[in-house]
């Protein structure tokens, strides 16, 4: 199939029809009320629902973006908006994930090449056993965000983890014009970007997704 693209941080159904039509295989939906791209349950279960009418089988991957909820809220908010998985971008301790049963995965900001392997062998064996899902996402470190940096992560961490795991998302500072390169050179199983294809917070620019998409599959 290639690597697959996913298209983070959508708010509205326009951006949302726009990122299927232009080849998106995965959306995210981000449920942290601290960032600048957050919706509501009820906002993103109108876009879903739209979504699954227009474009039945042919729906990407819905994921729900997480930090620091119980698997008690994360099981209740993919049910009420129809989610596929749920991304763990926090601090969530293994046992969130287990609780969730194989219907999310971690997202790991490493700051060491021995702090991504602990991290690894902590959170892979809870991920999904399922082949088209992501096992574990790298983003990029920082002290105090949880993701949206804008940087793009160490070679030697991405590279180790890719190397681990043939499901590795690979996320931070991705844009229409780095991300054939880092696909070339990590060959991860996915990308994911959000500030990379924005016109502004929360709003896609229909162009910079378009070439993104184009870019990380080779067209």
């Amino acid at each position: 199939m290639g690597v697959r693209v996913k298209i983070c941080g959508l708010t509205n159904i326009d951006d949302a029809r726009f990122a299927v039509q232009a080849g998106a295989d995965m959306l995210g939906f981000i449920f942290y009320p601290a960032s600048p791209r957050h919706v509501t349950v009820e906002k993103a279960q109108s876009i879903i629902n739209l979504l699954k009418v227009e474009f039945g089988e042919e729906t990407p991957i819905l994921i729900g973006v997480f930090v620091n909820d119980s698997a008690k809220v994360i099981e209740s908010t993919m049910s009420l908006v129809g989610l596929d998985l749920a991304q763990l971008s926090g601090d969530e301790p293994p046992d969130v994930l287990a609780q969730l049963q194989g219907r999310a995965f971690k997202v790991i900001h490493p700051e060491s090449l021995d702090d991504a392997v602990a991290q690894f062998d902590r959170y892979v064996p809870f991920a999904p056993t399922e082949h088209f899902f992501p096992e574990i996402m790298v983003d990029t470190y920082h002290p105090n965000l949880h993701g949206g940096t804008g940087q793009l992560g160490d070679s030697e961490i991405i590279k180790q983890i890719v190397a681990l795991s043939d499901r590795t998302m690979v996320a931070g500072g991705l844009n229409p014009d780095n991300v054939a390169d880092v696909v070339w050179k990590f060959q991860p199983f996915g990308v994911d970007v959000a500030s990379g294809v924005e016109e502004s917070k929360g709003k896609k620019d229909f162009t910079k997704v378009k070439s993104f998409i184009a870019n990380a599959k080779g067209r």
